[in-house]
């Protein structure tokens, strides 16, 4: 038995032991189960992960985690056919689903009708099709490790596109507001190797939108605003974002005494209701977010 608490919005954190166990002792594996490859541990973290991208159990996690609601959102894309992908066609990476070809999805038995894998690829190419409205979310879906939903949504709308978080200086990285040093710093280490640079020529080849784009300004009814988004809303957190800064006011990831609204949705996160109490921020509902605007 151990005793949790809170931490952050989401995770909870195990903080003491309260009532040792009767049961042996776990065991961490050296290999992973899957390829075999020596695990690895990052220093100061509990987990350990496989570093092999071609695993074919690391495969499916990230191709399940990509097409996600909160990724690429491709919608009806689940684990049978992420699995059936790779266990049957030899999809790896993201991009490889952007370049499925029927015919060979059919000769690897994936499925056993034309029709159905037709279908299919509608799932994966509509989403390209309509092009994605913010490059946050193709940042998001290549999972690179420290690099959430925050960061990714930090990180763009600090710098306006995935090529200028490439070409960017370490300080102005480093500087990003509402990015903290762990997921920078992960960006930092990650950004020239091949294989990330190989996903995003992929993304831009199949016509995804990598740069943000400048917001056209409708309005000054929320000039110098700084606002911060807790919980979920009727749409996306980069549709609101858009909107924000349409109408001259900033989204920012966190409260303090600077901040002039919350946005609070449901399920909000505690620490943010918390803040928000401490500096005395009004907090208002999506309708009064749409009153501000009227």
């Amino acid at each position: 038995t151990v005793g949790l608490s809170k931490a952050g919005e989401v995770i909870p954190q195990v903080t003491r032991l309260v009532t040792p166990g009767t049961g042996d002792l776990i065991r961490m594996p050296k290999d992973c189960p899957s390829c075999g490859t020596h695990l690895v541990q990052e220093e100061e973290a509990a987990a350990v992960r496989c570093p092999n991208k071609d695993c074919v159990a690391v495969a499916k996690a990230r191709l399940c985690h990509a097409v996600s609601k909160v990724a690429l959102d491709f919608d009806g894309v689940g684990e049978v056919l992420i699995e059936a992908l790779v266990d049957k066609a030899g999809v790896r990476r993201v991009s490889d689903l952007l370049k499925l070809d029927p015919a060979h999805l059919l000769r690897c038995g994936v499925a056993q009708s034309a029709d159905t894998i037709i279908r299919w690829l509608g799932l994966i190419t509509q989403p390209a099709a309509r092009k994605l409205p913010h490059p946050a979310s193709v940042l998001y879906a290549l999972s690179i490790p420290h690099i959430g939903n925050k960061a990714s949504n930090a990180l763009i709308a600090a710098h306006g596109s995935v090529k200028k978080l490439l070409s960017a200086d370490e300080s102005e990285i480093l500087g990003t507001p509402d990015l903290l040093p762990i997921p920078a710093r992960s960006w930092l280490a990650v950004r020239d190797a091949p294989w990330l640079q190989s996903e995003i020529r992929a993304f831009e080849l199949a016509g995804f939108n990598m740069d943000m784009q400048p917001a056209t300004p409708t309005s000054n009814k929320l000039a110098d605003k700084r606002i911060v988004i807790t919980g979920d809303l009727s749409h996306e957190r980069g549709h609101f974002e858009v909107l924000i800064r349409q109408n001259g006011g900033k989204l920012t990831g966190s409260v303090s005494k600077k901040t002039n609204y919350l946005i609070v949705g449901s399920n909000p996160g505690h620490n943010k209701i918390r803040d928000a109490n401490k500096h005395g921020v009004p907090q208002i509902d999506e309708a009064q977010f749409w009153a501000l605007l009227a």
